[in-house]
């Protein structure tokens, strides 16, 4: 860490970038932490961090004097010259009285000024206080001053440690500078993290293992319910599963291909059960950093949860807290739950990150273009594809950002031990890992939590299975078995499938036509309809008693379309012409609503647009059905 952050290539950059470069070479559980805790401590970079880096303070009211007359504030006017009596040493004082009876008395002057100065001063508190943070300092803790540099009194720099030695008031602190004590105010102080030991010499050795929790976490499946049907409510969209785990699965829930011989699935089995510990619907360890570009805690209310649903998430989320997922929390973070229900009748349980997302500071990770990662498999004969168990969740949350995963339902709220699914850089940290242990494994390519591994010849894909199930036993992550399919000529695999050197689509993803060949000699039927952003049309034509389409054609309208009127926007012109070629010189059928026509029936058009329409249908011989 040393060399990835104080050298001279290393430049002090920040945790990211630093964190980049120690994972391009080394790798070991807790690395996040570890290289957070030494920029954060690195006097280099504490010392020349930026003023507007550092929050302000609040706004607070003067303090009150305790003891009447301890404090007195006069004015000195310059000397005066009175008009002296006859004695001296006596000056005679002026006075002047009112000429109305009553103007003496108290006016409401003083008292209206003083109530639109409290107003001024709350609308100043309020500005000012947008991007405040409160922050206290304890006695005897190290800070560093905001004070001018020693060659120019206009530039500013950090200057310390100085240790408090007590508070005054409530945003002023004392400072001992040398052996001078001076007050200074919490704006021009910043904390000072010093490095008790260094912490680029730290082994693993040092640290707890993760992988001691009370519980490992459960699973999750998201992947399986694309095919579900679509919500219409915003907060619905894209939302991620937490529930839905099963039994838990062993190494002897594995699939091997079916072509292979006895000797070499005998070989597979005995690779499989050396490293059994892998195969198991539980998760492994890492850890998630959540950086944002705000302290204030993103809060919203929980979101209503039909009373069907309810009994259905407490029970989801009690499992979830047994299993050591989550657990509760006092966080003042707090993102809401939806409970939707999904295609085979059961209910999901998702969380809506999209507050936090937009604060979150976005990780740059690449992943891998699916048109690269075929390439290089034209001789490839065997295939094997592992599947991480749970994804995200084989990486716990780092213990200082845990606060910022809690969601909050109409009961209480939790936070999540492990990442959790739908924040902004989940899918960068599980890359991360998942690359940093494939490296230098040419034979392996990752898509986010799958891993196909091909190889030419069958002792090689032995050899790449024994060293792959050895890296995921020592990062201690662990592999779905039911997922797995192990020494396969042919396999799926990001929707495609792959055999021998060749490639094509899914089986899956391959359905029947839903075009049909065109025939000019029967009778063509053409549906047409408008909405407000575009136009559709489609030509059907009768298959075996049965109506299938020919063509389709739809239209999107630009920003001057969309302000015409119902009946200019009308899609039947629009569709007739755009199928022409079929349609002129036929005799054809016309399906559309009955509004769809009135201008035809118009002895008069309103509009030069209609009349051009009116005109241009003249040409076709159609009837018309009304659906």
């Amino acid at each position: 860490m040393s060399v990835a952050h104080d050298s001279i290539t290393g430049a002090h950059l920040g945790i990211r970038r630093t964190r980049d470069k120690v994972l391009s070479n080394f790798y070991w559980p807790g690395v996040d932490g570890d290289v957070t805790r030494y920029c954060r401590s690195c006097d280099v970079c504490q010392r020349t961090v930026k003023k507007g880096t550092v929050p302000r303070v609040p706004l607070e009211k003067v303090p009150l004097i305790d003891t009447p007359f301890k404090r007195v504030a006069i004015d000195l006017l310059k000397p005066r010259k009175p008009p002296k009596s006859r004695k001296p040493r006596k000056f005679l004082l002026r006075s002047k009285t009112e000429d109305f009876r009553g103007s003496a008395e108290n006016h409401h002057h003083c008292k209206i000024a003083r109530e639109e100065l409290e107003k001024a001063q709350g609308r100043q508190k309020r500005y000012y206080d947008r991007t405040a943070k409160r922050r206290k300092f304890s006695v005897g803790e190290k800070v560093l001053v905001l004070l001018p540099t020693d060659s120019n009194k206009l530039l500013m720099q950090w200057k310390g440690p100085f240790e408090i030695v007590t508070t005054v008031g409530i945003n002023d602190y004392r400072i001992n500078m040398g052996g001078k004590e001076k007050t200074f105010h919490a704006n021009l102080l910043k904390g000072y993290i010093a490095r008790d030991q260094d912490t680029s010499q730290a082994t693993t050795e040092e640290r707890p293992p993760t992988s001691s929790l009370a519980t490992p976490a459960a699973s999750v499946t998201v992947i399986e319910d694309l095919g579900g049907e679509h919500f219409n409510d915003s907060y619905c969209e894209a939302l991620p599963e937490l529930g839905g785990w099963g039994s838990k699965k062993t190494v002897n829930d594995l699939k091997y291909g079916d072509e292979l011989t006895l000797d070499q699935r005998r070989q597979l089995k005995e690779v499989a059960v050396t490293y059994s510990s892998i195969f198991s619907d539980r998760s492994g360890t890492e850890e998630h950093c959540i950086e944002l570009t705000s302290s204030i805690p993103v809060r919203q209310r929980p979101y209503p949860v039909p009373y069907a649903m309810r009994q259905t998430l407490r029970d989801e989320l009690r499992e979830m807290e047994d299993l050591g997922v989550i657990r509760r929390s006092s966080s003042p973070y707090a993102s809401p739950v939806v409970v939707v229900k999904k295609k085979d009748g059961t209910n999901r349980v998702c969380i809506d990150y999209r507050r936090l997302n937009k604060l979150t500071i976005f990780d740059p990770q690449p992943m891998t273009p699916s048109a690269d990662i075929f390439q290089g498999m034209e001789k490839d004969q065997y295939f094997s594809i592992i599947d991480l168990s749970k994804g995200y969740w084989q990486i716990p949350v780092w213990k200082e950002n845990i606060l910022k995963t809690v969601f909050v339902t109409m009961d209480c709220h939790y936070e999540f031990l492990r990442m959790p699914f739908g924040m902004m850089n989940s899918g960068a940290t599980l890359t991360r890992a998942v690359k940093k242990l494939l490296c230098g494994m040419d034979n392996v390519v990752d898509y986010t939590d799958d891993l196909l591994i091909h190889t030419e010849t069958w002792e090689a894909h032995v050899k790449t299975l024994s060293e792959l199930f050895k890296r995921l036993q020592e990062a201690n992550f662990t592999v779905r078995p039911v997922k797995c399919l192990l020494g396969s000529r042919t396999v799926d695999f990001l929707g495609h499938s792959l055999s021998r050197g060749e490639i094509g689509p899914q089986d899956e993803n391959v359905e029947k036509p839903v075009l049909q060949l065109p025939n000019i000699n029967k009778r063509f039927v053409l549906r047409t309809d408008a909405s407000d952003r575009g136009l559709g049309a489609a030509l059907i034509q009768e298959n075996k008693g049965t109506l299938f389409p020919v063509a389709c054609a739809s239209k999107k309208l630009t920003d001057r379309e969309r302000k015409y009127s119902v009946t200019e926007r009308e899609a039947l012109v629009w569709g007739v012409e755009k199928f022409s070629l079929y349609l002129y010189g036929t005799v054809f059928t016309l399906e559309t609503d009955p509004g769809a026509l009135q201008f035809l029936n118009a002895e008069k058009f309103d509009s030069p647009r209609i009349m051009k329409w009116a005109l241009a249908l003249q040409v076709y011989n159609f009837d018309v059905q009304y659906i």
